[in-house]
């Protein structure tokens, strides 16, 4: 996915990160940076990125609380929750 927006935008770099492990609920998951010439660039390819990981990265996460504990994406999708743009 970086590769494909280092293509599709002028970009002097790209990164994506996703965390894996143990992580308290709050905890930042993913970062996307874009390092280009102009900050419309790189603010198109950014959004890009983190559509892209939310779109094709299979993600499952067990959430543990006081009715047990279940995993999310392999026994039940995940509620969809809108991000306002």
């Amino acid at each position: 996915m970086a590769e494909e927006a280092a293509e599709r935008w002028p970009l002097d770099g790209v990164c994506i990160l996703h965390r894996m492990g143990d992580l308290a609920v709050g905890d930042q998951t993913v970062i996307v940076a874009c390092l280009g010439p102009h900050r419309q660039e790189a603010f198109e390819a950014a959004r890009y990125g983190i559509d892209e990981v939310k779109r094709r990265v299979p993600v499952w996460k067990k959430e543990i609380g006081p009715a047990g504990d279940r995993w999310i994406g392999i026994d039940q999708p995940a509620e969809h929750a809108e991000v306002p743009r």
